[in-house]
C-alpha cells in the first residue's frame, strides 16, 4: 500500500508487483511459478541507523513538518524494533515445497491486515482506514 513520505519506496515496490504478475503469465507456460510475497513491517536493521529526510522536508517551515515527524518514526521503530523476518523465510519455503500456494502471501501484521481489507473496502474506504491507523492528516477536497 502506498504511504506518505516513502513515495520511491513504494513506488518500488508497486513495480515489483507488477513485474511479478507478468512474469508469472509469461513464464507459467514453461513450468515455471512465480509468487508474490507481501510483507508487513519486520525487524530487518534496513534504517537502523535512522530514517533520513531531506532536511527541507522537516524543518519546521515545511508543510510536511508535522507529517513527517509523526510518521517518520513510527516506520523506522516498526522496521528497526519490529518482528523476526523469519516468517518471510518460512513463506518462501513454504511456496517452494507447496505447488498449490497463494500467487500472493500475506506476512506480518500490516500485510495480513490491510491486504485483505484493500481487496474488500472501496478505494476511499481503504484509505481512509490507513489515514485512521497510522494518524495521519485527513484528504481534504
Amino acid at each position: 500500500m502506498g504511504l506518505p513520505l516513502l513515495i520511491h519506496y513504494n513506488a518500488s515496490k508497486y513495480a515489483v508487483e507488477g513485474i511479478t504478475d507478468s512474469l508469472r503469465l509469461e513464464v507459467g507456460q514453461f513450468g515455471i511459478r512465480v509468487h508474490s510475497i507481501l510483507a508487513g513491517l519486520f525487524g530487518t536493521n534496513f534504517i537502523r541507523k535512522g530514517l533520513v529526510a531531506d532536511a527541507d522536508t522537516i524543518s519546521e517551515a515545511s508543510p510536511y513538518h508535522q507529517p513527517a515527524g509523526h510518521f517518520a518514526p513510527i516506520v523506522a521503530t516498526a522496521i528497526n524494533d519490529g518482528p523476526s523476518p523469519e516468517p518471510i523465510a518460512e513463506a518462501v519455503k513454504d511456496i517452494i515445497e507447496n505447488k498449490d500456494s497463494d500467487i500472493d502471501v500475506q506476512v506480518g501484521k500490516e500485510a495480513e491486515g490491510f491486504v485483505p481489507l484493500a481487496r474488500t473496502l472501496s478505494d476511499r474506504a481503504f484509505e481512509a482506514q490507513v489515514i485512521e491507523t497510522f494518524g495521519l492528516p485527513p484528504i481534504k477536497g
